[in-house]
């Protein structure tokens, strides 16, 4: 999907593009490519070919049986006489030595063709130390390793050796020379190599060459034996100090391995020639092609693209040393998995925003679509119970019977489409009150108590004294679909409704006994429209325990579901805070002896025929005096008002709130039908409404509201 004419995700890719090229000096991804850098030098084995060994010397104690500072000048003393190419001493403790053993080892040393090299790790200090060694206030260097007694600096030669390496041994780079303010201080592997050209800074060393091909040799062994010097005699000769493994000892792609024979490896990478490191630019550039591609071309070329470029990120780095040539790989990588991440981001907020454009549209179908089915569903069932008081014979009796049924099934499943509907569009909100759980329960078995009769069913209820803060309309919601649920799967048994205290909280409960639902069902039967997998003779949208858990969920209580096949179902609604104190009783009359409703005048408001003629042809047959009307009309001669909430015409009901207002102060009151949800129709109407009722309606809660009107106190 694209927004203007720039594809979407443009802005990701600029900000990251930039965020990148921020970082690129940085290196803070160099991590990624350690691995493949590693893995190319395993690749290929070659084996050293240098002319230099290394001279172990144990610092940890002396090959001469006298003095630690004794063991640095016979070391070099015992080398020299083989007449070396050159004396490198590596790490070996000149700090150590004592003036006489300083004096000692000068000795020695301007015996030699040459002045030795000896090697420092040096790194950037404030405060350096060297100042004792350079001009004072020109030196920014500091030595992380023991520095040489300063009567030996005229004989010596001071060389870099700061070698690093990571947790995955590769890349090493070539100790290159540091700028100090008496000059350059070259690296210990430009000596060795004799090349003192500037090396650029994180230039690998060549770890192809086999580590342990590097010669070796013990000073103990020689001293011990002395034709084996011969082997140094022409050679460079790296006097390297043992016995300390932890300063010692490095990480290579080959495993561990001495910084003495990393070093040879260094100067070898220079003698054969510097492999061109390339660094992480064309990397980076290669990831920046790909994003692009991937932005604009149509998918799936653009993610092939994508692919096929980490794939190549992934394999240069593997193969370029074959060619001598290094890169890095970390940004390019990092950068497409950043841009990778950010478009699947986007790719899944869109399709959130496009779910939740479907859910809204659903809810908004079923809404209209039930809306629009009820008034003739709720046509029929008043024309149904009107014929049902005809003169009839059985035939006819058993067919009204079965009309009235399939329109009180239909009736049902269009309420519970649209609960789903309001509950999924948000419009339906939680407004706990105080309320007696006795009164719950008798709303509960006014609605349910006719369809447990016709079915044969027991409905029990267990009176309650108890208080709790619960939204009433929702709370009554949630029993009668959970005993409408076991009026249909436990016909002819018994179903036991109640409250039980736990704490402080209270729990509402339904008890059936009938068949039960299989475990394998038990965990599903939430689900919209689920059917159980044994096959039952019961019709039903599927949607009650639906709108059960969803309703818990809006009201933060939890709902439980236990069954056992063959004896029964329990469901248990908890978490309903308790509350010391009484209610004040209903306006509402729970239960009604049946008090005569004649000479009632009704005044029946609605835009459809067939519903406005069966509704008054119904009232009448209960003594009523009706009169119908299309439109609302304020007229104080009637008793009670019977309207459509939708009048025709874009009107509504609520348009005559001031009308409805002034002739409840009358004592007119006003029962509203709709089959919108009840609590839209209340917050449109206010207090002005004495009722509201979903259609379709069954006659008998008709009946029962006008009865509640009659002989409700008036104002």
């Amino acid at each position: 999907m694209k927004t203007g004419r720039w594809p979407q995700g443009t802005r990701a890719f600029l900000i990251l593009s930039a965020i990148f090229l921020v970082l690129l000096p940085i290196s803070p991804f160099q991590p990624l490519g350690w691995p493949l850098a590693a893995l190319s030098a395993n690749l290929a084995s070659k084996p050293y070919d240098g002319d230099a060994v290394i001279v172990r010397v144990d610092i940890g104690r002396t090959e001469f049986g006298e003095g630690r500072e004794s063991a640095v000048p016979r070391a070099l003393e015992v080398v020299s006489s083989a007449k070396p190419q050159a004396i490198i001493i590596d790490h070996l403790p000149l700090s150590a030595l004592t003036e006489e053993g300083a004096k000692s080892l000068k000795e020695v040393i301007e015996t030699l063709p040459d002045k030795p090299v000896f090697s420092v790790a040096v790194t950037p200090a404030r405060n350096s130390r060297l100042r004792d060694l350079f001009s004072p206030g020109q030196d920014q260097m500091i030595y992380r390793a023991t520095l040489p007694n300063r009567l030996l600096m005229d004989d010596i030669r001071i060389a870099n050796n700061a070698l690093q390496s990571n947790f995955l041994g590769a890349p090493i780079y070539i100790p290159a020379q540091k700028n100090t303010g008496s000059g350059s201080l070259f690296g210990l592997a430009q000596f060795i190599a004799q090349d003192f050209r500037a090396i650029p800074a994180n230039t690998p060393i060549d770890q192809r060459y086999d580590v342990n091909s590097v010669p070796s040799f013990s000073l103990g062994n020689l001293i011990a034996n002395e034709g084996s010097l011969d082997n140094l005699t022409g050679k460079v000769v790296l006097l390297a100090a043992t016995g300390d493994p932890r300063r010692d000892t490095l990480s290579t792609a080959r495993g561990p391995a001495t910084s003495a024979a990393t070093t040879l490896l260094a100067a070898q990478t220079l003698i054969d020639g510097r492999p061109t490191n390339l660094g992480a630019w064309p990397a980076y550039l290669l990831a920046v092609i790909a994003a692009l591609a991937w932005l604009c071309l149509p998918r799936p070329q653009g993610r092939l693209v994508a692919l096929g470029s980490l794939g190549i990120l992934l394999a240069l780095p593997t193969l370029m040393p074959f060619w001598d040539l290094y890169i890095d790989p970390s940004h390019g990588i990092a950068f497409l998995a950043a841009f990778a991440l950010v478009r699947v981001a986007g790719r899944y907020r869109s399709a959130l925003d496009e779910a939740k454009r479907a859910a809204e549209s659903k809810s908004w179908f079923l809404a209209q679509a039930s809306h629009d089915l009820r008034q003739p569903i709720h046509a029929i069932g008043m024309l149904s119970e009107r014929l049902r008081q005809t003169g009839l014979d059985s035939f006819q009796q058993d067919l009204v019977r079965k009309i009235g049924r399939s329109v009180d099934m239909s009736s049902r499943m269009f309420k519970s489409l649209l609960d789903i509907a309001a509950l999924e569009s948000g419009s339906i909100n939680a407004d706990p009150r105080p309320v007696s759980v006795n009164q719950i329960l008798a709303e509960v078995e006014e609605t349910q108590g006719l369809a447990a009769e016709r079915s044969g069913f027991t409905l029990r209820m267990v009176p309650s004294e108890l208080v709790i803060m619960a939204d009433r309309a929702l709370t009554v919601t949630l029993l009668q679909n959970l005993v409408s649920n076991s009026i249909k799967y436990a016909t002819g048994k018994q179903a036991v409704v109640g409250a039980r205290r736990r704490g402080q909280s209270v729990s509402l409960c339904v008890y059936d006994q009938g068949k039960g639902i299989p475990k394998e069902d038990l965990r599903h039967v939430s689900r919209e429209y689920f059917r159980a997998t044994r096959p039952m003779a019961i019709e039903g949208s599927g949607l009650g325990l639906a709108i059960v858990e969803r309703i818990c969920s809006l009201m933060a209580l939890s709902f439980r579901l236990d069954s056992r096949p063959g004896h029964g179902t329990s469901a248990t609604i908890e978490g309903f805070p308790l509350l010391d104190g009484e209610v004040p009783a209903s306006r509402k009359t729970a239960e009604v002896a049946s008090p005569l409703l004649d000479g009632l005048r009704v005044l029946i408001i609605d835009d459809d025929p067939d519903t406005l003629h069966a509704t008054q042809m119904i009232i009448q047959q209960w003594g009523c005096y009706t009169e119908t009307s299309p439109q609302f009309t304020d007229s104080p001669e009637f008793d009670v008002i019977l309207s459509d909430f939708d009048l025709g015409g874009g009107k509504r009901l609520s348009d005559f709130r001031p009308a409805i207002g002034r002739l409840r102060s009358k004592g007119i009151n006003t029962i509203v039908l709709s089959g919108h949800p009840p609590e839209f129709v209340r917050e449109a109407m206010g207090d002005d409404a004495y009722l509201v009722l979903s259609k379709p309606l069954r006659p008998v809660e008709l009946r029962s509201a006008l009865l509640s009107d009659r002989l409700a106190p008036r104002r």
